[in-house]
Parts: C-alpha cells; structure tokens; sequence
C-alpha cells in the first residue's frame, strides 16, 4: 500500500509506503489491509525515512501483533529499501505512471 504526493504541478512531493501483512476484500465488497505500522516515507532525492518504528514496537509488546508480523516488516522494509528504492530515478518514474494511470481513471 502506498500513498503518492504530489504538488498541483505534478512535482513528486514524497511517497509513503505502508508494510502490510494481508490485503483484500472483505464480504461487503470493501477493501482492506492489515496495516504493520510501520512505514518508509520516500522522497525525490532518494532520502528514506523509516517512520513509525516506535508504533511497531509498542504493537508488539501489546501483543496487537505477533512476533512473525514484526519480522515481516522489518524484512519488508528491508526488501523495499535494498531493491526497488535502490534506484529512485527509477522509482520516481514508476510512481508517476501510477499516479497519470488514477488520474485518468477518475476523468472519466
């Protein structure tokens, strides 16, 4: 799950990435996704930041979550940093062709 922000002259404000652990529809027909707390937020010069790390921990010491949840979003986090935001130019470009593709799928 990511959320894309950009100025009103399509200049790429940053993107914030959420680490989850399932997504889908539920019986309503609604989506969802079970949020991991934590969350990478990206911006156009290639810095990273990892938010929210305290939210993961107090998630699992409240036991909100399990032991194998927290792995997975560290891991994730680790994934996302070492492969796909390991090439921001490319990352950047990618993240506009989503947001061309939304914006025209709302015009009509």
């Amino acid at each position: 799950h990511f959320i894309i922000h950009y100025q009103e002259i399509l200049e790429l404000i940053s993107v914030s990435l959420d680490m989850i652990a399932s997504q889908g529809i539920d019986v309503d027909g609604v989506p969802y996704f079970d949020d991991l707390y934590l969350d990478l937020v990206v911006y156009p010069d290639g810095t990273i930041i990892v938010d929210d790390m305290d939210e993961l921990e107090e998630a699992l010491s409240k036991k909100d979550i399990t032991q194998e949840q927290f792995n997975l979003a560290i891991e994730t986090s680790h994934r996302l940093q070492q492969g796909l935001l390991n090439d921001i130019s490319s990352f950047t470009e990618y993240t506009g062709r989503c947001y061309e593709m939304i914006k025209k799928s709302l015009e009509r």
